[in-house]
């Protein structure tokens, strides 16, 4: 990817990170409500390989979430933005993706009845389209933990035996998930023990869990070799 391109990208997503540009003229004059904001540590098999200051609000009659993971080790080493655009009840309207290095650029759009996405890399640019299968559909990239916010925000919402459509736009594939067990659970993060809302999700048979703490603040995520732990800003 060019350095331009990049720059652009990188532009765009801080901007959008820092104060919701990218909203319509009467949303950009609405207020901004924040549902939460920080950093999580991401591990991989119990060793740090990237942090993410991520941060998620409502203004106007959207949703928004966006994040900058500084990716320090592994396959996709450098810095990634990701920016997330949802309707009032968490739709997903918009992902972007921008990388620094090799990684895939993706644009994830909704047009008509159903969503595009465009994955550019050093292989080229590639398209596939997605069904609106269930009623409710949610975006989880890999490796990125704020988007699990999202998505236990909604799994409460619908039947378990329905759950929510599940798409992870660098794989190119779209899942489904349910919520199969909610329980008080206390978990260790910013170096101290808070009360908080155990959500495990069941993706394609494997467990997926997320801790909730007071104000609606993502603690915690496990799954499978994957964790991400909330640590202080300067974490």
């Amino acid at each position: 990817m060019s350095e331009t391109r990049w720059r652009r990208g990188l532009g765009t997503a801080l901007v959008v990170l820092a104060t919701g540009v990218g909203s319509s003229p009467r949303e950009a004059r609405a207020q901004v409500d924040e549902m939460d904001a920080g950093r999580m540590e991401l591990r991989v098999g119990g060793e740090r390989v990237a942090v993410e200051n991520f941060r998620v609000w409502r203004q106007g009659e959207s949703f928004n979430a966006a994040a900058v993971l500084t990716v320090e080790r592994g396959p996709g080493a450098g810095t990634k933005q990701v920016v997330l655009k949802m309707t009032a009840d968490r739709q997903p309207l918009e992902y972007i993706q921008r990388h620094d290095a090799d990684g895939p650029d993706i644009d994830f759009v909704w047009r008509g009845d159903r969503w595009w996405l465009r994955t550019s890399d050093a292989d080229g640019e590639r398209t596939k389209e997605f069904a609106n299968r269930l009623p409710a559909t949610v975006v989880l990239e890999p490796g990125v933990a704020h988007h699990y916010l999202v998505l236990v925000a909604r799994l409460p919402d619908y039947r378990p035996e329905v759950g929510v459509s599940v798409i992870h736009p660098s794989d190119g594939r779209q899942t489904s998930a349910r919520l199969s067990g909610r329980s008080d659970e206390p978990v260790e993060a910013l170096g101290r023990s808070y009360d908080a809302v155990r959500y495990d999700v069941q993706i394609m048979g494997d467990r997926h869990s997320v801790w909730v703490g007071p104000e609606g603040r993502l603690l915690r995520v496990l799954a499978g070799e994957f964790e991400a732990v909330r640590v202080a800003d300067d974490g």
